[in-house]
């Protein structure tokens, strides 16, 4: 949890939990009346697992929320993320609860996309490194298909016969 501000009003700011669902659909029902019933599309998204929602307490008591993910939820290809709601309840506007919530997501998405860079840099490098191999066992077996094997008994002039040669002596 992210705390800020002075100690007795002190904001703290952490994951949102199932049980912050009720909260996070009832104010985004209220703060985006104009657009239609977005309580049941957060509602939506939340359930989704595809998001990162926060919550912003102040007192014990929640103040608001974000939730981001990607710009098409429900796409398989290439998502970029976006803020898809953030509101704050009115008692709690004016006290940076706002501002705090996006530092926060904006502070997330950077870690998750430095670690998706580092997986994916490793990943990449290995898959390279791989490729390199393959390409180095390839011309290893087609320089062992070019030499010519004689059978030993053929250098030593005795079929069957190693003597001299230390073997069976």
């Amino acid at each position: 949890m992210v705390g800020f501000g002075d100690p007795l009003n002190r904001v703290y700011i952490r994951y949102a939990r199932f049980s912050d669902l009720w909260m996070i659909s009832s104010l985004s029902g209220k703060a985006f009346k104009r657009y239609g019933r977005y309580e049941k599309t957060i509602r939506r998204w939340f359930l989704s697992g595809n998001t990162v929602t926060f919550v912003a307490l102040h007192s014990n008591k929640k103040g608001g929320f974000i939730m981001v993910g990607p710009i098409d939820i429900y796409q398989t290809a290439k998502n970029y993320p976006e803020v898809l709601a953030i509101a704050v309840k009115p008692q709690f506007q004016g006290m940076g609860i706002g501002r705090e919530l996006l530092l926060k997501a904006e502070e997330e998405l950077k870690d998750k996309v430095h670690s998706l860079e580092i997986f994916q840099k490793a990943s990449v490098d290995r898959e390279l490194k791989m490729v390199e191999l393959k390409e180095y066992v390839n011309k290893l077996e087609s320089r062992i298909k070019e030499c010519i094997f004689i059978p030993l008994w053929i250098i030593s002039g005795h079929r069957g016969c190693f003597r001299g040669w230390g073997i069976g002596s």
